[in-house]
This record gives structure tokens, C-alpha cells and sequence, in this order.
């Protein structure tokens, strides 16, 4: 899960990237934000979302095989700051329902082909 204004570049960093170039980059659209703590949100309920927090310690087994650890390396709001708080009573289940939303219409386009 992240964020950028340049999806291609994003792309190929990914390929190029032994922690991420097993993962399936997949873009969502009709998700602009106005600030980037708006952005920050969104990248945070779409860790939550669909559970890519990165949770494994780094070990050998790890390194050599990155498929055994998940995307993001981070959150983008930890749960113990400040901004946590705002994020759940406000944000969270908003943008957890876009996630949601965009995910079962594209799901149900794909099972009409």
C-alpha cells in the first residue's frame, strides 16, 4: 500500500525491488486528496484494509526468501501517536468503505466478462 503521482515509476520500482517485485502493483483509482495528511489516511486505511503491514523480523530466512514478509515496511500512522486517534474516529471508516466500494464493483465487473 502507498502513494504517488507517478504510478509508472512506482511500477517499475517495485519490479526492481527483491522486497516488493513478487507483490501485484495494482493502481486505485478516484482516491485524490486535498492535503498530504489526507493522503497519509488513505495510505494507512489501505495497510488496514487489506493487512500489508510488514509484521515478520528481519532474519535469513527473510532475506532470502522476501516473499515470507508483506509490503509495507511501516505504518503510516502509528497507533501510538498523535494522529491515530483522528484517523480512527474521523477517517477510518470512510475511507475503509471507498477500499471496500472500489474492490467489489471491480470484482463484480470482472465476474460479468
Amino acid at each position: 500500500m502507498g502513494q504517488t503521482n507517478d504510478p509508472i515509476k512506482r511500477r517499475l520500482q517495485h519490479r526492481a525491488s527483491s522486497n516488493r517485485n513478487h507483490l501485484h502493483f495494482k493502481q486505485v483509482y478516484g482516491m485524490e486528496f486535498n492535503t498530504r495528511l489526507e493522503a497519509r489516511f488513505a495510505e494507512q486505511a489501505g495497510i488496514e484494509y487489506f493487512n500489508t503491514l510488514n509484521k515478520v523480523k528481519m532474519s535469513s530466512e527473510t532475506i532470502k526468501n522476501p516473499k515470507l514478509r508483506q509490503n509495507n515496511q511501516r505504518n503510516e500512522i502509528s497507533p501510538k501517536g498523535l494522529l491515530y486517534p483522528i484517523y480512527e474516529k474521523v477517517f477510518k471508516e470512510p475511507l475503509m468503505s471507498k477500499f471496500k466500494s472500489y474492490f467489489e464493483l471491480k470484482h463484480y465487473k470482472s465476474r460479468k466478462k
